[in-house]
C-alpha cells in the first residue's frame, strides 16, 4: 500500500483542517464560559455546561474517528508517538465532555 501524507502540500487536507478549526473555535469557548458561570453561581451554568459538554464530546470523538480513518486509509498523520498522544488527548477531551454533560443533567434534574 502506498503511504500518503496528510498535511502540508495537500490542498484538500488543509481546507478540511481549516474548516474543522473554524467549527471548533465556534463551539469550544463554551466550556470556559460554563466554568465562569459556575464560579459566579449563575443559574444558567448547567445549561451552558450541557451544551459545552456535548460539544467537547463531539469534537473529541469526531477527531478520533478522523485520525483512525486516515491512518486506516494509509495517510501518515504524524509519528506513532504523536498519533498515540493525540488520540489519548482527544479521548480525555471526550471523557471530560461526557462527564460534564452527565453532571449538568443531574444538576438540572435536581
Amino acid at each position: 500500500m502506498e503511504l500518503r501524507v496528510y498535511g502540508p502540500g495537500c490542498a484538500n487536507c488543509e481546507r478540511l483542517e481549516r474548516h474543522t478549526a473554524i467549527w471548533d473555535m465556534a463551539v469550544l469557548w463554551m466550556m470556559p464560559l460554563a466554568g465562569l458561570l459556575m464560579l459566579l453561581e449563575h443559574p444558567w451554568w448547567p445549561a451552558v455546561g450541557l451544551i459545552a459538554g456535548g460539544a467537547h464530546f463531539d469534537v473529541g470523538g469526531r477527531e478520533i474517528a478522523k485520525l483512525l480513518g486516515l491512518r486506516r486509509e494509509g495517510f501518515r498523520v504524524g509519528s506513532e508517538k504523536e498519533a498515540r498522544n493525540g488520540l489519548v488527548a482527544l479521548a480525555l477531551i471526550s471523557l471530560v465532555g461526557l462527564w460534564l454533560t452527565i453532571h449538568c443533567l443531574v444538576t438540572l434534574a435536581a
